[in-house]
């Protein structure tokens, strides 16, 4: 057996072909492209998208009692002594009082969310975004610092490059693509939202105030975390560190909601592609799904630490996720129930087991504790067409790439194809793949020398193939009450050590699991 973390280097992993992952010379695949982490920060060969001009809305000034109770409402009592900290004339006593009673006031709020300051930052860089595919094209957009670098991968168009900068944002936390939209952005910071909105047909002016939405309010916190876009492109989901409020902003009137539940902060929101539920995320074992029509939710709950990871099915019927320091990924199924016509957001009631990574361990260590405790799942990249999903798994601080052949319907299969490989001593830090692939899918993925590579993964989405010889994880249970535990085992996909001489896999049965939704 070929051990994940061994010594052995194995080859460049170019392409996907018969369903079978190829290694070697990437000068043998032609859609293989890689770019240097020179070519990557080097500057654009075009127009550069400076926004120089002043905010489009004026903000008054506002009273020392007015920032503290503006603080006090939206931060609660630390807050309103932050802005006394800050606040010029105030004598060196209160000052330092006020300074303690800070210090104090954050512990006694890390202790009871049962995480220290140190490891709450330590989570908020890992979700930091390094680049994100648009949804619909073959445009990337790369962080650089408090930069943008917009990339157009069509061959036409290779050195077609622009970028993004504005005054107003400085520290960029995440972005995302806003649909049904060719050159549309949103930037999440440390300052608020910035939304790009930009013709592409356009290269030879520079665009005004108009081409930009700062969306910043003083009830809402400035550091933002995470976005996500609704599919009608209208609304924007963020959610904001330090919050357990998810800020819905319509941009069009440039006018936003907070949407909020007593709780752990958020650490992600994620939009499904049908537009109908909304994931939230906390620092705790609970997640939320919503229903964005009258906005009530279901509380899952039971996890074994946080929620990590989430990918929809394109129909928005499926959701795999990851929890922190699991192996495991999980999903559930959600429902429509035309006759009612209500939203399903209670789906099955539990969540399943369907595919086991803990195999990525040493052929020396054998004991089972040690292999679930030392693998964890990264970060999940579906493709759109529900026919690819990679992984990065981590064993022992290093890193590797699984790619599953997955399937939706008629029932949810997840079979494993191989592992994906970068240049020696490269490992994987973010993935996506990239859209507007007509060969089958293409996968974007940042590697620790600050390099990228566009892996191709060629197949037929369209051909009709029920099964891949391996029996996925049953629908057909029934629930009868909703947070209920299930007591029937499942078949679930494992994914084990691999001969890389050998294209099979082996798999072992797995019991379902209980995380639970509850009203």
């Amino acid at each position: 057996m070929t051990s994940f973390i061994s010594g052995n280097v194995l080859p460049l992993t170019v392409c996907e072909r018969n369903s079978q992952l190829q290694y070697g010379a990437m000068s043998t695949v032609i859609d293989y492209r890689r770019m240097s982490s020179e070519e990557i920060q080097s500057q654009a060969k075009s127009l550069t998208y400076t926004e120089t001009n002043k905010p489009a809305f004026l903000q008054t000034e506002e009273s020392v009692l007015e920032k503290i109770y503006n603080r006090w409402s939206s931060h609660g009592i630390i807050g309103a002594v932050e802005v006394i900290n800050k606040t010029h004339g105030v004598h060196p006593a209160i000052v330092n009082m006020t300074l303690q009673l800070h210090d104090l006031l954050t512990y006694i709020d890390d202790f009871k969310n049962n995480r220290l300051q140190t490891k709450h930052h330590n989570v908020n860089e890992a979700r930091k975004q390094i680049f994100a595919c648009h949804p619909h094209t073959t445009r990337l957009a790369i962080v650089l610092e408090n930069r943008i670098k917009v990339l157009c991968l069509n061959r036409a168009n290779s050195n077609n490059e622009i970028i993004l900068k504005d005054k107003r944002v400085s520290k960029i936390t995440c972005l995302a693509w806003r649909p049904k939209a060719a050159m549309s952005l949103a930037v999440g910071s440390s300052e608020g939202i910035l939304i790009w909105l930009l013709d592409p047909n356009i290269t030879n002016k520079r665009p005004g105030v108009s081409a930009t939405r700062y969306l910043k309010s003083n009830d809402m916190p400035n550091e933002v975390n995470s976005l996500s876009w609704s599919p009608c492109a209208k609304l924007v989901a963020c959610s904001c560190k330090k919050t357990t409020s998810i800020w819905i902003w319509n941009i069009l009137s440039q006018s936003h909601s907070a949407v909020q539940r007593v709780g752990s902060d958020l650490s992600f929101v994620d939009w499904s592609p049908c537009g109908q539920r909304l994931l939230s995320s906390t620092y705790s074992g609970i997640f939320r799904i919503w229903e964005t029509k009258t906005w009530d939710c279901a509380k899952w709950a039971d996890l074994n630490g946080r929620c990590t990871n989430s990918c929809w099915s394109t129909d928005g019927s499926h959701l795999l996720f990851t929890v922190n320091g699991d192996a495991y990924i999980y999903y559930t199924q959600f429902f429509a129930n035309k006759a009612e016509n209500s939203i399903d957001i209670g789906g099955t009631g539990v969540a399943t087991k369907c595919a086991d990574l803990t195999s990525f361990t040493s052929d020396i260590e054998d004991d089972e504790q040690y292999q679930q405790e030392q693998c964890h799942i990264v970060e999940m990249a579906w493709d759109s067409t529900n026919s690819r999903l990679a992984v990065i798994v981590q064993n022992d601080g290093k890193r590797k790439i699984a790619l599953y052949h997955t399937q939706v319907k008629p029932q949810l299969q997840l079979v494993p194809c191989g592992f994906i490989n970068g240049e020696e001593h490269e490992e994987a830090i973010q993935i996506e793949f990239l859209n507007g692939f007509d060969k089958g899918a293409l996968l974007a993925v940042y590697w620790s020398s600050g390099s990228m590579s566009f892996i191709p993964l060629y197949f037929n989405h369209q051909l009709n193939s029920p099964t891949f010889g391996l029996r996925g994880a049953d629908h057909t249970m029934n629930i009868q009450n909703v947070g209920s535990r299930a007591t029937d085992e499942m078949n679930a996909t494992n994914l084990h050590q691999r001969t890389f001489n050998d294209s099979t896999f082996h798999h072992m049965n797995n019991e379902i699991s209980i995380f639970s939704v509850m009203d």
